[in-house]
Order: C-alpha cells, then structure tokens, then sequence
C-alpha cells in the first residue's frame, strides 16, 4: 500500500508529465474503443451462356426442254409404209403408207437450273446474375477507460472513469474521483 501511496505523492509533484502520460493513456484506450469493424461483403457471380443457330434451305430445281423431234411428211401416192433411221435417234421412225419424209427438225435438251436459298439464324445469349450481400459490423460490447483531470483549471484532481455498452450506440458510465472520495454514474449515446 505504500507504494501506490509513493506512486501517488510523485504523480502530485509532477503534474505536467502525469497529466502527459494520461492523456496519451486516454488517447490510446479511446481510438482502440473507437476502432470499428468494415463490413462483411459477399459477392456471388452467376454467368450463363448460350448458343443456338438453325439453318434452312429451299432447292428449285428447273429442268430445259427435253429432245423434240418434229417430222413434216409430203404426201407419196405410190409410197410403201416403212421404217427411216435418224441420226441422233434411238429407233427408226415408221412412215405410214403414201407418205414421204420431207423434213426432220431436232430440238436439244436446254439445260437445267438449279437455284438453292440458305438462311442461317444464330443466337447467342449471355445472363450475367451479380448478388452482393454487404452484412454492417455488429457492435460488440465493449469496454472504454478514461484517466482524465477534473476541474482543470484549479484543484486538477485526478477522475477515473469505465465505459461499458450496453447495446448499439448506448453506454453506460461508472467514473470516481478519488481525492473527493465522490462516484458518479452517467449514460451516454454515440453517434
């Protein structure tokens, strides 16, 4: 007991360097108290991608005149019924009884077309899907100290002083100043 009695009685004789040491104390203890939490985020990415494509055609196809052959005949009285071969023709050709060829015409094949239309359709699709979750700190409960001087500018009498929260931004103080032998109790809000 004589040691913190030593302790105060050397406080007392160096007032400007304990009341240094104190508010350094204060300081710290107050911006550890004060040091908030960041908030939890969660972020969740969904990405879909899809292609499709589909395709159509249509064929028309033309096709030319096949071979014709026209025969014009001349009227031969005495003329026997019999068979004439033609060039460019498979089988003979039969010339009826009193009748005579007087002329073959052959008309070739034209040739055919061919027309084909394409259509081609593609679709890509993307879904981009973003959750973000952003959870505030909790405001734990949590303890502050504070040395400090009470009536500063006379008697500079040392006052003790503990915080407690209670909850959110509500507190609840405790301080003593010991010299007066004097308590006190107050509530505080932060904002």
């Amino acid at each position: 007991m004589s040691a913190l009695l030593a302790a105060w009685a050397w406080a007392k004789e160096h007032k400007l360097f304990t009341g240094v040491v104190a508010l350094c104390v204060a300081c710290f203890v107050a911006g550890r108290a004060s040091v908030r939490q960041e908030p939890a985020v969660h972020e969740v990415v969904d990405e879909h991608k899809a292609a499709a494509s589909s395709s159509a055609s249509d064929t028309t196809r033309r096709d030319g005149p096949k071979k014709t052959v026209t025969l014009n005949f001349d009227p031969a009285p005495a003329a026997p019924a019999h068979k004439v071969a033609i060039p460019d023709l498979v089988d003979p050709v039969d010339v009826p009884r009193g009748e005579r060829i007087e002329s073959v015409t052959i008309e070739e094949d034209a040739p055919s077309t061919t027309e084909t239309k394409a259509a081609t359709e593609s679709v890509a699709t993307e879904d981009r899907h973003l959750e973000l979750t952003i959870t505030p700190p909790v405001n734990k409960p949590g303890w502050a100290l504070q040395l400090g001087f009470e009536d500063v500018l006379h008697a500079r009498s040392l006052r003790l002083a503990a915080r407690r929260r209670l909850f959110g931004p509500v507190w609840l103080e405790l301080s003593a100043v010991p010299v007066s032998r004097s308590l006190g109790v107050a509530a505080a809000v932060e904002w």
